[in-house]
């Protein structure tokens, strides 16, 4: 059963699209920081929580010079990072939410460059805190609040009338649920968690900035982003495999020869597998349009055969 799991999440992070990808990152740490605790209860009982504070500190972010020289990555790291569950548990539900509908206007590939870019902003407002109200700033900061307000704060301005069907309440539209969210974040700033609420809003201002900048300006931040991103993913390929992504499997390819692909897509061939030529053209087309289906309905929309050929394609990589 458990090995079942595990190859579900392995194909869901490998072929499932960037907002999957976070929430799976998210979720698997969360579940090491929670198996961690409970060693540390059994190993130091009443001083555990304590023990496992003094190992995230070396990925939570920071006000302190000290820590940003010595960790840096903790810039990056903290955004990934929950401890509680219901902390956990409402940003995963609140990303879903609004990162499906950002995804399905401006695609995949612009969710993790906002993520980290609001995650990013939202630690800069943290600091800042600490500068004006230092008594009210705690000296860690974690959690993705302020990589999802990115995202959130974008996906409004892009569709503030887009209807969302919620529980109890029926429909609404999506720029009153956003506007009730920042009404409660306001209220919230001078009640203890100052520092995230800070950052919060920093987050709102990344995910303002990233819409005016593309609708206005028509600049794209996403795409210096996604070059460095993609010379990290495939500098580490070789090490993890295709947990990265494939880069071949992004790539488009033309050929002249379509007897296999058609009768691959028509289900009139399925006897054996498309044809794999020397330029790897045919197959690469194969792929692409299963890649679609998956940015369409998900990994779990595929065939049986279209899952088979995938694996098999990803291990001849």
């Amino acid at each position: 059963m458990f090995n079942s799991i595990w190859d579900d999440v392995k194909a869901q992070f490998r072929y499932g699209n960037m907002l999957t990808q976070i929430i799976l990152v998210n979720t698997g740490i969360f579940i090491l920081t929670i198996l961690l605790l409970v060693i540390f209860f059994f190993v130091f009982q009443e001083r555990a929580d304590a023990a496992l504070n003094k190992v995230l500190t070396w990925f939570m972010a920071s006000y302190e010079p000290r820590h940003n020289l010595t960790r840096p990555w903790s810039w990056f790291t903290y955004m990934f990072l929950h401890k509680d569950l219901f902390h956990f548990a409402w940003n995963m539900i609140v990303l879903y939410m609004y990162g499906r509908i950002f995804q399905d206007f401006l695609g995949t590939r612009r969710t993790l460059p906002l993520y980290v870019f609001g995650g990013f902003v939202g630690f800069l407002f943290y600091v800042l805190s600490h500068f004006l109200v230092p008594a009210y700033i705690g000296p860690y900061c974690l959690g993705a609040s302020a990589a999802i307000w990115a995202i959130a704060m974008a996906t409004t301005l892009l569709r503030p009338d887009y209807v969302v069907h919620l529980m109890f309440l029926g429909a609404v539209r999506l720029k009153y649920i956003t506007a009730v969210l920042v009404i409660l974040n306001l209220i919230a700033l001078p009640q203890g968690n100052t520092g995230g609420q800070m950052a919060h809003i920093g987050g709102m201002l990344a995910g303002w900035y990233f819409i005016y900048l593309l609708k206005e300006k028509g600049y794209d931040m996403a795409v210096p982003f996604n070059k460095v991103w993609d010379k990290i993913a495939g500098f580490f390929s070789p090490f993890f495999g295709n947990l990265f992504g494939n880069p071949q499997l992004r790539t488009s390819y033309k050929s002249d020869s379509k007897s296999d692909w058609e009768a691959y897509r028509h289900g009139r061939n399925k006897s054996r597998e498309p044809e794999i030529n020397s330029d790897g053209s045919i197959s690469q087309e194969v792929i692409d349009e299963i890649l679609d289906k998956i940015n369409r309905s998900g990994y779990d929309s595929l065939s049986k055969e279209e899952k088979e050929y995938l694996f098999k394609y990803s291990n001849k990589s």
